[in-house]
């Protein structure tokens, strides 16, 4: 899934002016970090989302 967003990205990212392309990639970071953090589940346990969300309000 990141993968795909990056390369979808990486062929608009030619047509784009500059200040887009900034605007562009820093979604695509926020993006990706959302998708590692909330789909790949740890070998035992919650989720790294549920983790780092006990350990912020708690």
């Amino acid at each position: 899934m990141n993968l795909l967003l990056i390369v979808l990205s990486l062929v608009m990212l030619g047509r784009l002016q500059l200040r887009y392309k900034v605007v562009l990639w820093i979604f695509i970071i926020m993006v990706t970090l959302c998708f590692a953090l909330l789909m790949y589940p740890q070998e035992y346990g919650p989720s790294v989302a549920e983790v780092l969300w006990d350990r912020i309000a708690g």
